[in-house]
């Protein structure tokens, strides 16, 4: 049911001659390769291998397949001891069966690769299970447009909060930029839909999930650049168990970068460029740097209802609140748009960056939460 590790003696050749010959061009040195998105994490690892090949001193990982695929990340964690879900590789319906005999419900079911929870769903019976599993096998694996996943991953369901962990590298030696802790509601395929990505200011919690996520990262080669990884910690464990979601060699949600700048008077981009420059300021960079001169988050706007939208409510309320910084609601949910109800972050309805005392924030949030709940004001769309 399981496959082994996977991990190729070789790194993939970049199919481009074009750019194979562009960097043979390169007069000057490179200090790094920046990925900013998923979509280009294995063809950032492909370049800076290329890269390396004519400038030996570049600063990269080489290539891991782990650092991208969920089930080989949590198999690789589990040879290093670090605590990580239980999981299946499920190819057909047969082993599907043989899972739901093993393996006890409620659990997720979610491609290998993904983002932003795509295609994640929380089943909780036999039926959802069977039904929901030919929906992610014959779904496109994330990036591709004709390629369907030949496997979907079977994972138990982990209790507790879960963080966004952003850390910046250099020569092996981690340093914590930010602790986001993510606020989510269930609407429909399981606690999926972001509401709030807060910063959380430095605790014993943090500095835990801040050392459990630098294992992570030495047991897969990460030495140098950005991280972004995400960690679900029991909080109501006095062990404070924690098990790793995933783990991105990218830089967080651009959003993120000024928000700390603000709040922590540092951001992975500049980290990054210090560690790469061998600066003095990386030298003077805290190892846990959250302590937080302001309070900081991101709001996510939830679309509640179906339909086509006929008003949208309480956005000049929500602009003139004290602590917020910026907003925004995304034309797709203007009036006249065909909407659907915000399941996961791939499809929520706009984003809102509150900064500010803490009690000013807290109040100013939970404001927009009573305003999304009529947000949006839709009538049914008009069959053709």
């Amino acid at each position: 049911m399981a496959r082994g590790l996977e991990r190729p003696d070789e790194v993939p050749p970049l199919d481009s001659s074009a750019l194979k010959l562009f960097l043979q061009t390169i007069n000057f040195p490179i200090a790094g390769v920046i990925c900013e998105s998923d979509a280009g994490l294995e063809f950032a690892e492909q370049l800076s291998c290329a890269i390396a090949e004519l400038q030996p001193t570049l600063k990269h990982n080489n290539f891991n397949p782990a650092r991208r695929d969920k089930f080989l990340l949590n198999q690789l964690l589990a040879k290093h001891n670090i605590p990580t879900v239980r999981q299946l590789l499920i190819r057909d319906e047969n082993e599907l069966i043989e899972a739901l005999s093993v393996m006890k419900l409620p659990f997720i079911l979610k491609p290998t690769h993904g983002v932003g929870s795509n295609n994640v769903h929380l089943c909780k019976t036999k039926h959802s299970v069977l039904s929901t599993f030919p929906k992610i096998k014959a779904a496109n694996k994330w990036g591709t447009f004709n390629s369907p996943n030949d496997a979907v991953l079977v994972q138990e369901m982990a209790v507790g909060t879960e963080y966004a962990v952003d850390c910046v590298s250099k020569n092996g030696e981690h340093k914590l930029i930010a602790v986001w802790e993510y606020e989510k509601t269930d609407n429909g395929v399981g606690p999926f839909a972001y509401r709030r990505t807060g910063l959380l200011d430095d605790c014993a919690a943090a500095r835990e999930i801040a050392d459990y996520t630098f294992a992570c990262l030495d047991a897969l080669e990460v030495k140098w650049g950005m991280t972004h990884s995400e960690v679900i910690r029991d909080n109501q464990n006095p062990g404070g168990g924690m098990k790793i979601v995933e783990v991105n060699c990218r830089q967080h949600n651009a959003a993120t970068g000024a928000i700390c700048q603000i709040c922590l008077a540092c951001n992975a981009l500049d980290a990054v460029i210090w560690s790469y420059l061998d600066s003095e300021e990386w030298d003077e960079l805290p190892v846990y740097n959250i302590n937080l001169k302001q309070h900081g988050c991101v709001v996510h706007f939830q679309c509640l209802v179906d339909g086509v939208v006929k008003s949208v409510n309480g956005i000049e309320e929500i602009e003139a609140m004290e602590s917020v910084l910026e907003m925004e609601v995304y034309e797709s949910f203007g009036v006249g748009e065909v909407v659907k109800k915000t399941l996961t972050i791939m499809n929520d309805a706009g984003w809102a960056v509150l900064i500010g005392e803490k009690d000013v924030v807290e109040r100013d949030y939970r404001r927009i939460v009573e305003l999304m709940s009529e947000m949006f004001e839709t009538e049914e769309e008009m069959e053709m």
